[in-house]
Parts: C-alpha cells; sequence; structure tokens
C-alpha cells in the first residue's frame, strides 16, 4: 500500500511526498490503520528538449506542448508543474503536430525523464525522427457506397494535390459515417488505407 500510494504520487510530479503507514491491534484479529500523508510539493520542469528536429523549431514544437518550461505565467497555469498523465498526452501532441503537416513516418525514438537529487526539477528530452513530408496523390473509393456520388466525391477531389493531414482524413472518416448513418447504416465501419509515394523535392 504504502509503495503504491507513493508510485501514484511520482507520477503527479511530487516526487517529495511521504507516506506513513501506522496500525493498530484490535480485538477478534482486526486492526485499524493510520495513513500519514506528507503530500510535499510538485516537481517544477527545468528543462525539455528536443532531439532530431531540423524541419521545425524547438519553439515550434515546445508551443504544441501543454506542459512547459518555467515562465512568469506558470503559476496561473501550472504548466511547468510534472505528470506523468500530462506528458503522455504532450507525446500524441508532437504526434499529432507533425500528421497533421504530413509528416507520415514521424516517430518517437525515445523519452527520459530524469529528476534532480533534491527532486524538485524535472528535466525531459525527446528524441525524435521527423521523416519525409507527403502530399495526396489520389483518392479511390473501395466499394460500393449506397449514397450519391455528388454527396462526397466533390469533398474527395478537393484533397487531390493537398498535404496530408491526419485531422482532415478523421473528419473525412466522421463524414461518410454520417452519411452511411442516415442511410440506414447504423454501425459502418470506414477505414483509411495509405499507399505511400515518397515525394520528389
Amino acid at each position: 500500500m504504502k509503495s503504491e500510494l507513493v508510485r501514484q504520487y511520482a507520477s503527479q510530479g511530487r516526487y517529495g511526498a511521504g507516506v506513513e503507514v501506522e496500525t493498530f491491534d484490535k480485538p477478534r484479529n482486526t486492526i485499524d490503520l493510520r495513513i500519514i500523508i506528507d503530500e510535499g510539493k510538485s516537481a517544477k520542469i527545468k528543462s525539455i528538449k528536443v532531439i532530431g528536429n531540423s524541419i521545425f523549431s524547438d519553439d515550434e514544437l515546445l508551443d504544441a506542448l501543454e506542459l512547459s518550461e518555467g515562465n512568469w505565467f506558470s503559476f496561473l497555469s501550472n504548466s511547468n508543474k510534472y505528470s506523468k498523465e500530462t506528458l503522455e498526452g504532450d507525446i500524441e501532441n508532437l504526434e499529432s503536430f507533425y500528421l497533421d503537416r504530413g509528416y507520415l513516418k514521424y516517430s518517437l525514438e525515445s523519452i527520459q525523464v530524469s529528476i534532480s537529487q533534491d527532486r524538485k526539477d524535472v528535466f525531459i528530452t525527446m528524441s525524435i525522427l521527423e521523416g519525409e513530408k507527403y502530399t495526396i496523390d489520389e483518392v479511390n473509393i473501395i466499394g460500393d457506397l449506397p449514397i450519391d456520388e455528388n454527396l462526397y466525391q466533390p469533398i474527395l477531389d478537393t484533397l487531390n494535390g493537398e498535404l496530408y493531414s491526419q485531422a482532415q482524413i478523421t473528419q473525412i472518416e466522421e463524414y461518410f459515417k454520417n452519411l452511411l448513418g442516415n442511410e440506414g447504416y447504423t454501425f459502418a465501419e470506414v477505414e483509411v488505407l495509405l499507399r505511400y509515394k515518397m515525394m520528389m523535392n
């Protein structure tokens, strides 16, 4: 119990949290538990570094994250307080940043989170591979759709030659699901399959 509580507090950036568990014997082979918790202060993010980026600047990438290094406004947003959950969300934010700009082969190679000796400061380093940028060459529909082509083909035509954007593709998936839902296909599945062709510079 004690180690699990300490782990939970650590995931919230409270590395200085202290937990003490006291037991008191009671009649009929029962005990009372007293849990004493000192939450301590949340560790603050001292630095966030991204390694491997050459297309986008450090500032552009850091702006896409919810976590941030300390600044004059941190006391209002608490953005410089470390949280494992927020970091996991920022990993997804960084991936979305690249996917929405055509970098389909982006990948997070490694991530390192280190803590200062006094357990007050956190240092985050992310190593990434940006990959190449992709545009949409053509869009094809596989399967027979019980929908008027005029309701979707003009939208698909606008994608040709456009920079790939995951957010846009997700919107189109939802659009098709809604169209099929209106035709009575409530549980219709729409899947986008990608075939890669390297864009020549």
